[in-house]
């Protein structure tokens, strides 16, 4: 259940590098930063058209800037699983950035991870293990760098080898960004809590539960500090999940919905984190027996991640499918089978678009 926070709390880290600039609404630097910007907030489609507009700009001169829109478009088509469309975006902007910096650059692994978590997400285990292995090598060339952006590439590196099951070259990276994070930016910062985000996913992948308990726990610690209720809510929601994995479901529950009412306390209900930790939280009243609860809140989570992803998204699958269950529990019939059709119109879109794009 953790996962359906995974592909949203990883896009962000691999889309934090924007260009900024102030001139017209034409302005490509303008829309890119736009459409970067509703990324964030995880107004994915709304995200789709400055993005394509800046990408077509950009195209016409080729500047290196053309790079961030491509790789920002193609990571907004992955999240809405148009695998077949993100695919030749993320190709074009690694080579156009190994045509300006050459085939080694640190650079090239924000499009090589990029392109990693396609292939995973397209099913393709073979072509991801090929781009991370590329990733890996180009990193190892730069590993005594004390950079924030290493120390950035290093961290989403160690997240993508883990989610490959490397988990002791994962943790190799995510162990060098950690240390550099700390020494740039101090144990308390935000970069070092993110960076024990990363590694409590890693361990909770090894099934180290304790391990990754006290890593979200330090990073709670540190965002909450900070008074980052946005972060602060992930790091409840990852103990959360910790707990319904063990079946601890009555402190599961509450955590998630001490997770929610951060988020609302933050005034970002709509971001698509709320509609995660809903469905999350779902599913705990479900394994509770306590269906009525589980359907509200389903639906509630579809609200808000329908208008992010889109209604037709791979990304909802699992919310749908739990959805359909508990309306069965409810034995409400004809709901659960009009989900069931929509979800089987989702997965034969999905298949026909991996298919599109490994032809």
């Amino acid at each position: 259940m953790g996962s359906r926070l995974y592909p949203v709390l990883l896009a962000l880290s691999l889309t934090s590098r924007l260009v900024f600039a102030a001139a017209s609404p034409e302005d490509p630097a303008v829309l890119n930063n736009l459409g970067s910007r509703l990324y964030a907030e995880g107004r994915y489609r709304e995200a789709e058209a400055p993005l394509s507009r800046a990408m077509e700009l950009w195209s016409e001169q080729q500047p290196a800037e053309l790079e961030a829109a491509l790789h920002n478009l193609a990571a907004v088509y992955r999240l809405e699983g148009r695998y077949a469309e993100a695919l030749p975006l993320y190709q074009r902007a690694i080579r156009m950035r190994e045509t300006r910096v050459g085939p080694a650059d640190l650079g090239l692994l924000l499009p090589l991870n990029g392109l990693a978590l396609l292939y995973i997400d397209m099913g393709d285990v073979r072509q991801s293990k090929s781009a991370a292995d590329r990733a890996v090598s180009i990193a190892e060339m730069h590993r005594s760098e004390q950079t924030p952006d290493a120390a950035s590439d290093f961290s989403a590196l160690g997240s993508i080898l883990a989610v490959q099951s490397r988990y002791s070259e994962a943790k190799l990276w995510i162990g060098r960004a950690l240390s550099l994070r700390n020494r740039l930016f101090g144990p308390e910062s935000a970069e070092s809590a993110s960076t024990w985000m990363d590694l409590a996913l890693v361990c909770r992948r090894e099934r180290r539960f304790d391990d990754a308990s006290r890593a979200y726990r330090q990073a709670l610690q540190i965002y909450r500090q900070a008074e980052d209720g946005s972060s602060a809510a992930t790091a409840l929601s990852g103990l959360a999940s910790l707990l319904l994995t063990r079946h601890r479901y009555s402190e599961a529950g509450d955590f998630f919905e001490e997770a929610i009412a951060t988020l609302e306390k933050g005034a970002s209900p709509g971001l698509p984190e709320a509609g995660h930790l809903k469905a999350e939280l779902a599913d705990v009243r479900a394994a509770q027996k306590r269906t009525a609860e589980a359907v509200k809140l389903y639906r509630e989570a579809l609200g808000i991640l329908e208008p992010a992803f889109g209604a037709e998204s791979p990304r909802l699958l699992p919310v749908l499918e739990s959805y359909a269950k508990a309306l069965r529990a409810q034995q409400d019939y004809a709901g659960a089978a009009s989900i069931d059709v929509r979800t089987m119109r989702i997965r034969v879109r999905q298949t026909l678009g991996r298919a599109s794009a490994s032809s």
